[in-house]
């Protein structure tokens, strides 16, 4: 349809046409949702990454050559762009900007609760226990109509969650995100006043850091973090020696790759089905060989 446009195309994940639904309860979790009977090739996803030696299976996978490709493609979206610029907005993209603005809404009726533990916080789980059993509905608002028999099959990610991992963990960079690092390198590619060790000075991330990801996110490290950049984040201290915004962004993709995908404790809770498989270039799958 027209209306996936360049979406769809990007993600190269094809999608049957003739979709038949059945009512349909996944056991072990509290997501109710449509599933399609067996002839619509839609499965329920499941993690198939179960030691660290299924990690190369994984690397050599569609699924990870789709999602890098799917990266790398909003990277090059960012280039030089800031986040006040007019774009497009295609009505499936507008429909999912709309789920997110409404997940991010259910925040304030789940406010952060007073404890004593130091990670993570009671609250969530009241958070994603509405997104838990609002999932379904959230990922059918999004798809077109003739697409609703894979509502059973994505909203198991809408719900994923992976490993947390400490500033000197898996993540590398800090313990919240990785991504909006590599696509805000990419906004900052040749600007003309801000470096990267632009990020220590505080004018410069509150007078652009509502422009440009990668300054923002350091803004949210700094408001997280008591002490130092060199002492609470040193990998982001130490990037910012970098002389180029160019090493920065090509250097962090090379890092995502390692770090993130290559790294079982993260890896090992994400889900695979019938449209991220880990059928790869050779024909062998877990989801089948397991």
């Amino acid at each position: 349809p027209g209306e996936l446009g360049r979406e769809h195309a990007l993600l190269s994940f094809p999608l049957p046409h003739h979709l038949v639904t059945a009512s349909y309860q996944r056991p072990d979790s509290r997501l109710t949702m449509v599933a399609p009977r067996h002839d619509t090739g839609f499965v329920v996803p499941e993690r198939l990454l179960r030691t660290v030696n299924d990690i190369p299976k994984f690397l050599a996978s569609r699924a990870c050559k789709s999602l890098v490709e799917f990266i790398q493609a909003l990277n090059t979206a960012s280039r030089g762009a800031k986040l006040s610029d007019d774009c497009t907005v295609s009505p499936l993209v507008q429909r999912l900007l709309d789920t997110l603005n409404t997940m991010e809404g259910w925040c304030e009726e789940y406010p952060p609760s007073q404890q004593q533990m130091r990670y993570g916080n009671v609250a969530f789980r009241e958070w994603h226990s509405r997104l838990m059993s609002s999932a379904a509905g959230l990922v059918r608002m999004v798809l077109p109509e003739e697409y609703e028999a894979a509502v059973f099959e994505l909203a198991p990610y809408l719900c994923e969650r992976l490993e947390p991992a400490g500033s000197q963990g898996v993540w590398g960079l800090d313990d919240y995100c990785f991504l909006p690092f590599y696509w805000g390198a990419s906004q900052l590619l040749h600007h003309d006043t801000i470096k990267p060790s632009s990020i220590h000075v505080n004018q410069v991330l509150q007078t652009f850091g509502e422009e440009y990801m990668y300054l923002s996110s350091v803004q949210f490290v700094k408001q997280v973090k008591k002490g130092n950049l060199g002492e609470t984040s040193p990998m982001l201290n130490d990037i910012s020696a970098v002389l180029s915004w160019e090493k920065i962004n090509s250097g962090l993709l090379k890092m995502y790759k390692v770090e993130c995908l290559g790294k079982f404790p993260v890896m090992q809770h994400f889900l695979f089905g019938s449209i991220l498989t880990l059928e790869g270039s050779g024909g062998d799958s877990l989801h089948h060989n397991n």
